[in-house]
């Protein structure tokens, strides 16, 4: 009974950190260029 909950909480802080890792490793996150939308947007729009 024990060492199920043991293997539980193993297990959801390997999801837990696997998840966290996958997320921080997005391209965006670390894109510092300007969005394409605000680079080509005309001056005057009215």
């Amino acid at each position: 009974m024990v060492l199920d909950r043991l293997f539980l909480l193993l297990f959801s802080i390997a999801c837990f950190t696997g998840t966290i890792t996958i997320l921080l490793q997005a391209p965006t996150l670390y894109d510092t260029r300007q969005a394409i939308d605000l680079q080509y947007r005309p001056t005057n729009i009215t």
